[in-house]
């Protein structure tokens, strides 16, 4: 599913990718006391076992394993190609969920969480500054257009694509940040319209992201609501 691939790729841009294709690199940052240590793979790993969506936070969903595409790799190779500037992503790790779905006839639901970390917070927010900017959301919006339309050299269609901001339900944060994909996947005879939210906000050197993935119609607000929070409100316990 090329949507559903897609929003699980943003969180793959909010560090690093976006900051070098979109907006050119970040000046040095300053002093920072702010990460009690380095911000190494380990540390985000346990970081993300604090934070992340769980089987228990989903009751009664069918727990669908993390599973890597082709998607994935081509939409992490884009970003570059909105200013022509290699790509250099400084992110130190990501650690994705697997994907709790929920089926009711022709309802779908999907959600996962992924955790990514840059190597200081100073990093992480600038990049989020980037992606809410206008030169930002154009980059992304460049992206997701050129992959869907690649996406037809596999014999799947996109139609109708449609890409807007969402605003989050979080506390007043500058490092918030929430879009939505829509699309209707052609294939063969079969027509399915999806939708894609990604909502994510940074903690600390960390971006912590929602996608909620659905079909025919976007995932209840008052669902996401309730998920950011849960994600929101774990991540401020953590010492990380």
């Amino acid at each position: 599913m090329w949507l559903g691939r897609i929003g699980a790729g943003l969180a793959l841009l909010m560090l690093g990718s976006v900051a070098a294709g979109c907006g050119g690199g970040l000046a040095a940052p300053q002093a920072q006391g702010e990460v009690a240590g380095p911000v190494t793979k380990p540390r985000v790993a346990a970081f993300a076992r604090e934070v992340r969506l769980r089987a228990g936070d989903f009751p009664g969903s069918t727990t669908l394993p993390t599973e890597d595409s082709d998607d994935d790799e081509n939409f992490e190779r884009q970003p570059g190609g909105c200013s022509g500037l290699d790509l250099d992503d400084t992110t130190v790790a990501t650690f994705e969920t697997p994907t709790f779905r929920y089926a009711r006839g022709e309802e779908v639901a999907a959600f996962l969480s992924e955790v990514s970390a840059a190597p200081t917070p100073y990093e992480a927010k600038n990049q989020f500054r980037l992606l809410t900017s206008k030169r930002g959301f154009n980059c992304l919006r460049e992206v997701i257009l050129r992959s869907a339309h690649e996406r037809a050299a596999d014999g799947v269609e996109v139609r109708d694509v449609s890409i807007s901001r969402l605003s989050t339900p979080l506390p007043p944060t500058p490092e918030a940040f929430g879009l939505r994909i829509g699309g209707t996947e052609v294939e063969g005879e079969t027509e399915t319209r999806i939708y894609a939210d990604t909502l994510a906000f940074s903690s600390g050197p960390a971006v912590v992201t929602l996608t909620a993935i659905s079909t025919p119609t976007p995932v209840n607000q008052n669902v996401e609501r309730v998920l950011m929070a849960t994600l929101y409100d774990r991540a401020a316990n953590s010492d990380f």
